[in-house]
């Protein structure tokens, strides 16, 4: 109702994502990706770290992954939002997003 509400009484443009494997799998991989890689910068906020232990990996058969939290109760609502803001990236086409001429602003 409210992801309704949105497009069709405001025009706001929003891409519907799923929470299962399929729709998580790809985005997952590439923020595994950027972690290893040390791009991913929270310039060690205690809140992330936190978050960040608490994340487990889920798999399916086809190999597809999702985060969990089976091994903890804690939250890990940063990283399940890093993973929204990157499925939207990479569905984005080049030249569609501010981040391909602004890149990203520090507050």
């Amino acid at each position: 109702m409210l992801v309704s509400s949105l497009i069709d009484d405001y025009g706001i443009n929003m891409s519907p994502l799923g929470m299962g494997f399929v729709s998580q799998s790809a985005p997952t991989k590439e923020l595994e990706k950027l972690i290893l890689e040390k791009k991913i910068v929270h310039n060690n906020n205690p809140a992330a770290n936190w978050m960040l232990s608490n994340v487990s990996l889920q798999e399916d058969p086809a190999g597809n992954i999702k985060i969990s939290k089976s091994k903890s109760k804690s939250k890990i609502d940063f990283v399940a939002a890093l993973i929204l803001a990157l499925a939207d990236y990479m569905s984005c086409e080049s030249g569609d997003s501010v981040y391909d001429t602004r890149g990203i602003l520090m507050i």
